[in-house]
């Protein structure tokens, strides 16, 4: 964006929401990579085996990273610095990952008083504790819940995102004003 990509795609006959669509499932590919790539670790090097709720795991994976690129594409819309961007998206999934267990084990954040309700604004809680039921053969209301809003959360991201690329009302990036100076001395 800071150097006026957005300005070209938007003049081009693609179109905005075509190159939103291409970013997501080309992020999808990815994802799908690294998580057959991570179950396929688990299973050799940690001798997991997947005997129960295998298909319910791959799609809770599945939703989480659908999850991760419409969180990223709505922040990179509202921010164009590709610096902040990636501060203020690094930012949350440091946040949501401590949170939701990654760092600390959740039974020791939910034994602190204020801290065991702000645990569970993090996705990574509700999918930690969806996935550890299901591990364990649990098919319950945390794995249909975690699903739920999981989804609903991608789908606002996504409708924000594609608001802001259609209507233009992205934050602009801030351009650099040595060259009006240059001009200016000539």
């Amino acid at each position: 964006y800071d150097a006026g990509t957005f300005e070209r795609i938007k003049m081009s006959k693609t179109g905005v929401p075509m190159i939103i669509l291409s970013k997501f499932v080309c992020g999808m590919i990815f994802g799908i990579i690294q998580i057959g790539f991570s179950l396929a670790i688990a299973t050799l090097v940690y001798d997991i085996s997947w005997k129960h709720n295998f298909g319910l795991i791959l799609l809770v994976h599945f939703i989480v990273m659908i999850f991760s690129l419409s969180f990223g594409l709505m922040v990179g819309m509202l921010i164009r610095n590709a610096t902040t961007s990636f501060g203020a998206i690094s930012f949350c999934a440091m946040i949501a990952n401590y949170l939701g267990g990654s760092v600390t084990p959740v039974y020791l954040l939910e034994k602190i008083p204020v801290l065991k309700h702000i645990i569970k604004i993090s996705p990574i809680y509700w999918t930690n504790q969806s996935l550890t039921n299901l591990y364990n053969d649990i098919n319950d209301s945390k794995t249909r819940n975690c699903i739920i809003v999981l989804i609903a959360l991608s789908v606002v991201f996504l409708f924000v995102t594609l608001f802001m690329a259609s209507s233009g009302n992205a934050v602009p990036a801030k351009k650099s004003d040595t060259g009006a100076k240059k001009k200016e001395a000539v």
